[in-house]
């Protein structure tokens, strides 16, 4: 409302008319000093040392400021210049040090004061015309400027009183003439134009009191115009005058002057290289003699020292192996004996002596479990097809899962329907069986979770060795991490007990050893080495060297490879020890730390029966004699093996079929199941082959319960044919396979099977081609196709109660009693309570978990091991080793080295110093980081190579990751990573004859070689280690690179990059290393191009910024190439620390 208006608001009809903005473009403005008038603003672009919109206001500072000038104030009569500046703008420098803000680089910028105009000259001038000076007030001595411009030939003059400009001229076409002598100088420029203009109400100009020339001047001074400056031997200042013949008539009428003198001072920056007479000075030849010797030198001492180094270290390893430690092994029993007592002992004392050395500081342990399960979350794919979940110690689950097909239940079921497979008979698709559950509801459960094991339990004493038997799929080596306590990637549930009680997991990993599947050992090693590392890393810190060896010598002297002990490990392209010695070796590795648990991967895998017995035969010498507990998953061990072993898990798809004693008792619990091993039979195959096979049961068959009762009076009820003889006469011969299933595989009353395993029932035989008696003719295909129909659902629906009848058969037998009383004497014995007895007891087995603790291993002085710089000596010994018995990549680095080096020496011979030559180093430098860049993709292997046995040695308890990071970087970084760019460097360098004028100039180039080598090889043993496929690594590593090359300023002017993607130059190693070589050459270098007769002298640094090269920016990228070195080497320790570990 308008009462609710501020009394003193105007109204807009009393607001004054706001004055038009300045724009040149319209006819009401203008531009002073004949300025152009910018297309985008409508604002001028005035001349150096003029500002403001219509460029009339003189700028103070200096020209080194630029865009930061300022306008002189109204208020005030003079400008304050900075230092080292002069004159009434400002425009005239003094000093060199002030031109280094304008000469690109930096460097070499000299205030040029001469009258001759390289570039742009200007000069400072008062007027010397006296009648002119007397025409003026003293406080107004009449001034002029003077601006030329060689390039353009254009020049300006302004004429000021009291430093107020009066008027201004601008001369056009102008030429320039030289003439000198030996007593002067004399510079001339001749303009054919000249057209002048009056500052209004200035003096002259319309200004009160004073004449008015503005139509004399913009109408009657045309031109030619004439400024001259002559400066002499001896005499101050430089004389200068200026004629124009109207302004000299002007003159002559009102001064009697003919024209106008001055005397002028000047002063210009400009690069050292432009200033007249300048001469290029050569390199010193003795500097450059000096250079190319010293370089020389260092390249020698360089040779001298690798192959010091190489010849020391192959001396050394030669005497290791001839060195006897029987000696060292004899003092030690004198030691321990007293002296002289070493040599009474006979060879039975001597190995009660060596087993009581190795019994020291033991502590038996016995292990159990309860209803250890485990299970997974699988993907989508293995819910729907049974795909593996991602590791091979699920395999059990693969084998369940593989029942998976089309929507159909697997043969543990009992209900739903059952499609048949693919391949079955299309005639009758419609055939199903009904099961009691389906393979979803038993094995993955209403949360997604996919079992592989189920409820498995059993105890090993100490002095014990236990066998995890079972089929392909059973899931014995999940079953056996999750013993070891190994990372798992899914869900453990149940009881692992020592010594009746639970133990602490470092502790535990502390107690135990773990020996995996596949031998992990470096090849270059030799056997005593590699157990002598194992020992050094990994027994307690206070343990002298010498104990230490003595347990690595007692160690190969227990296994049986003593006689080995020099031999190197070898691999497949360098011949070395046998396949049961390597996996000797790698119980040796475990054995060395004395472990009271030792569990083994399939120890026999791939090793033939002999060698196979010789490793089981020395695992239960070391259980009964050393009281280790021994557990360990093999898969078809001979007879004379599997009677080696005290305890016996068996496994069939996660599930447990039998754990306990593995000779009598195993035989008398399947027996009273039904199922007897015939005579001439391999025990172990009986077993593992009875989870596997289904029971041979005909469809056309009833079937009977047949009940057993063993002597405990358990009463055993399982599936079977009424008469294993029983045969109709309709049914097709069978096969051997089929009988032998039924006769060895279904269950039976006890009786003998001595007869054979082969013979037939009463009613079918086998004649001499395995077919059955009953077979006369060719019968049709049909038929067989049916039966093979009808036989592909009976066997699921056998299978089911085959396994369940197994699994039920043990969890109702007195095998299973036995093993839980077991478990509860170990849990009551730690407690400290008496056994209970559980069959009459009600304290129950959960009851005695839920009160058992950990008390028994409080006490227990857990040693620590080597500390992290013990960790980093040791392996860097190992590296060391490891790298000079395989020369063959250190030594294909420094040939590679040596040949490039001499080729780019000869290709780039002593560079000219002109456009060709910046070519040619610029090539240079860009050819080197790019050999270079591409050298340092070995350091993938570094870890790649070496990432399964780190795996490993990290499980096991090896070493930090940071002491086994630190000495794999150290060992790449010195002889592969500095000392091949030094050398390349002392070799090029004189060769091709870069800046020779300090050393300063061969340091800084060196020091970029290095960082640039060092960046690369870290950014690449990133990759390494993130990617572990090593085809995958070397593509990402080679796309990086060449990502990196296209930004290194070659290949793509940086300049022309669109804002957008600009930023992506941060990212190029290659633009750091690139750019801060050639500014570090080529800046404060001046190159010569001759062109048409003239020698253009051309900065280095104005090259640079074509190029889009920053001329300043050496150190600049010095600093980004450390900082990027060590970001990538943190991003691949961390990756190393926190996602490269075992996960089964």
């Amino acid at each position: 409302m308008p009462s609710a208006l501020p009394s003193t608001m105007l109204h807009a009809a009393d607001c004054p008319a706001c004055p038009p903005c300045f724009n040149c473009h319209l006819p009401a403005f203008s531009c002073s000093h004949f300025a152009e008038c910018s297309p985008f603003d409508g604002n001028c672009e005035c001349p150096p040392g003029f500002g403001g919109n219509d460029c009339t206001s003189p700028l103070c500072n200096s020209l080194a400021d630029g865009a930061r000038r300022v306008p002189r104030p109204p208020d005030s009569r003079s400008c304050e210049c900075s230092a080292g500046w002069s004159g009434i703008n400002c425009n005239v420098c003094e000093l060199d040090d002030v031109c280094s803000p304008l000469v690109p680089g930096g460097e070499g910028a000299v205030c040029y004061q001469g009258i001759r105009a390289i570039k742009e000259q200007y000069l400072m001038c008062d007027v010397t015309n006296t009648p002119i000076q007397k025409q003026l007030p003293p406080d107004q001595p009449p001034q002029v400027t003077v601006t030329y411009n060689a390039t353009s030939g254009q020049g300006t003059f302004q004429f000021w009183a009291g430093e107020k400009e009066s008027f201004y001229c601008q001369l056009l076409d102008c030429e320039t003439t030289q003439a000198d002598s030996y007593y002067s100088n004399s510079t001339q420029y001749d303009c054919a134009q000249v057209r002048c203009q009056c500052m209004p109400g200035r003096l002259l100009c319309g200004e009160d009191g004073s004449i008015d020339i503005t139509d004399f001047l913009s109408e009657e001074v045309k031109g030619p115009g004439k400024f001259k400056c002559t400066e002499r031997e001896g005499v101050a200042g430089r004389t200068c005058s200026f004629e124009e013949p109207a302004m000299n008539e002007l003159i002559t009428d009102f001064f009697g002057d003919p024209y106008i003198t001055l005397s002028c001072t000047s002063g210009s920056c400009l690069h050292q290289s432009q200033l007249p007479g300048y001469i290029i000075p050569e390199p010193s030849k003795f500097g450059r003699a000096f250079m190319i010797a010293s370089m020389v030198a260092a390249f020698a001492v360089v040779l001298v020292v690798i192959g010091g180094v190489l010849l020391v270290s192959r001396y050394q390893d030669l005497r290791a192996k001839r060195k006897k430690i029987n000696n060292q092994y004899e003092q030690l029993l004198a030691s321990l004996l007293g002296e002289g007592g070493g040599s009474q002992l006979s060879s039975s004392e001597e190995e009660e002596l060596r087993r009581a050395l190795m019994m020291a500081g033991h502590k038996s342990m016995s292990v159990s479990w309860k209803g250890v399960s485990y299970y997974v979350q699988p993907n989508k794919r293995a819910r729907n097809n049974g795909a593996s979940t991602g590791s091979r110690s699920e395999n059990a689950g693969v084998g369940m899962l593989s029942w998976l097909r089309r929507g159909t239940n697997h043969p543990l079921t009992n209900n739903g329907p059952i499609a048949l497979p693919d391949g079955d008979d299309d005639d009758e698709p419609s055939e199903a069986v009904t099961m009691e559950h389906s393979l979803q509801e038993r094995l993955i459960d209403d949360r997604g979770h996919l079992t592989i094991l189920d409820g498995i339990s059993g105890c090993v004493g100490a002095g014990e060795i236990c066998a995890i038997m079972g089929g392909s799929g059973a899931g014995k080596t999940t079953f056996l991490d999750i013993l070891a306590r190994r990372h798992k990637s899914g869900v453990v549930t149940g009881e692992i007990l020592v010594n009746g009680a639970s133990m602490p997991l470092e502790e535990y990993k502390r107690s135990i050893g773990f020996v995996d599947q596949e031998d992990t050992l470096i090849e270059t090693l030799t056997v005593r080495e590699t157990i002598t590392y194992s020992a050094l890393l990994r027994l307690p810190r206070d343990m002298s060297n010498e104990a230490k060896q003595f347990r690595v010598r007692e160690t190969m002297v227990e296994l049986g490879i003593l006689n080995i002990a020099d031999r190197r490990i070898g691999g497949a392209g360098n011949r070395g020890i046998s396949g049961g010695e390597k996996r000797r070796v790698s119980i040796a590795c475990e054995l060395v730390t004395s472990p009271s648990i030792l569990y083994l991967d399939e120890p026999t895998s791939g090793l033939d029966s002999f060698n196979a017995y010789n490793v089981i035969e020395c695992l239960v010498t070391l259980a009964r004699n050393y009281r280790r507990t021994v557990i360990l998953t093999i898969h078809q061990p001979r007879s004379n093996i599997y009677a080696l072993f005290d305890k016996l898990v068996l496994l069939a798809r996660g599930k447990l079929v039998y754990s306990g004693p593995a000779q009598d008792s195993a035989i008398k619990h399947f027996s009273r199941l039904g199922f007897q091993c015939p005579v001439g039979f391999n025990m172990a195959d009986y077993f593992v082959d009875l989870t596997m096979h289904v029971m041979a049961v005909d469809s056309t068959t009833p079937r009977t319960p047949v009940d057993h009762s063993d002597d405990s009076g358990m009463t055993s009820t399982f599936p079977g044919n009424s008469s294993v003889d029983q045969t109709t006469n309709t049914s097709l011969p069978r096969s051997v396979k089929a009988i032998q299933d039924e006769r060895l595989f279904t269950p039976h009353q006890e009786r003998d099977l001595s007869q054979g395993i082969t013979q037939g029932s009463s009613s079918e035989s086998l004649d001499p081609d395995g077919r059955s008696s009953s077979q006369n003719g060719v019968k049709s295909a049909s038929p067989a196709v049916k039966r093979r129909g009808d036989g592909f659902l009976n066997d699921w629906k056998a299978t089911t109660d085959h396994l369940a009848y197994l699994v039920d058969g043990f969890k109702a037998s007195e095998a299973f009693r036995s093993l839980e009383r077991a478990i509860a004497v170990e849990v009551s014995a730690s407690r400290g309570h008496n056994p209970p007895h559980v069959a009459e007891s009600n304290w129950g087995m959960p009851e005695i978990l839920e009160d058992r603790d950990s008390s028994e291993f409080r006490g227990v002085d857990w040693k620590k091991r080597a500390t992290w710089w013990t960790q980093f000596t040791i392996l860097s010994g190992r590296t060391f080793k490891n790298m000079y018995r395989n020369p063959n990549l250190l030594l294909g680095h420094y040939a590679v080295t040596l040949l490039v080096a001499i080729l780019c020496g000869a290709l780039f011979w002593q560079v000219s110093n002109d456009l060709a030559g910046f070519q040619n180093r610029l090539g240079f430098f860009f050819f080197v980081c790019a050999l270079f860049g591409f050298s340092c993709m070995s350091s993938i292997q570094v870890f790649a190579a070496e990432r399964i046995i780190f795996l490993r040695e990290r499980a096991n308890r090896y070493y930090s990751p940071i002491t086994y990071f630190a000495a794999k970087v150290l060992f790449d970084i010195v002889p592969l990573r500095v000392l091949p760019p030094l050398t390349l460097g002392l070799i090029v360098y004189p060769m091709i004859g870069l800046r020779s004028e300090s050393l300063v100039y061969l340091l800084k180039f060196l020091l970029v070689l290095i960082l640039f080598n060092l960046t690369s090889a870290s950014v690449c043993l990133a990759i390494g280690i993130i990617v572990p496929e090593i085809g995958l690594s070397n593509l990402v590593s080679t796309l990086v690179m060449l990502f990196a090359m296209l930004y290194g300023g070659l290949l793509l002017n940086k300049a022309t990059v669109p804002a957008y993607l600009g930023w992506l130059r941060n990212l190029s190693f290659f633009n750091f290393a690139v750019e801060a070589l050639i500014v570090n050459e080529v800046n404060g270098l001046t190159l010569v191009e001759d062109k048409f007769g003239l020698k253009i002298n051309v900065p280095g640094a104005t090259i640079l910024e074509t190029f889009a090269f920053n001329a300043l920016g050496y150190w600049g990228d010095v600093i980004k190439l450390g900082a990027y070195w060590c970001l990538m080497m943190i991003l691949g320790f961390l990756w190393l620390q926190f996602r490269v570990k075992e996960k089964r």
